[in-house]
């Protein structure tokens, strides 16, 4: 499995989705109880290649493995937040802050989706953290 999963990881640095995915599936196919990363990191390329439910599936089993996987939250947040659901964007990064209260980014982003659904005092108390 580590062969695999390195191997994905460094296909993802190097830009090469198709053969991190790969990789990544092949890690989870042998490994599935132990993949947590490894059904993070596919998750994440489904995510960049617009593939939001193949994304958010291996975000729950990731999830169901490693329930307080901050990232997880705030990765599941963005992509409702792109498929213009910000109330569901919203409940995921108050998950992932609740795990890590200082993470700008997930802060900014809450902004965000507040504005979209015009409450602008929500914002400003996001944008403010």
């Amino acid at each position: 499995m580590v062969d695999f999963y390195n191997q994905g990881r460094q296909n993802y640095k190097d830009g090469q989705k198709d053969a991190a995915i790969s990789n990544f599936s092949k890690a989870i196919e042998l490994f599935p109880e132990i993949s947590s990363d490894a059904y993070y990191f596919r998750g994440h390329l489904y995510a960049e290649l617009g593939k939001n439910d193949e994304a958010l599936a291996d975000f729950a089993k990731t999830l169901e493995m490693t329930p307080d996987y901050k990232d997880v939250y705030a990765a599941r947040g963005n992509i409702y937040y792109n498929k213009n659901q910000y109330d569901m964007a919203i409940q995921h990064f108050d998950k992932c802050l609740l795990l890590n209260k200082n993470d700008e980014r997930v802060w900014s982003a809450r902004g965000f989706a507040y504005i979209m659904l015009n409450q602008y005092e929500q914002a400003l108390r996001s944008f403010e953290q």
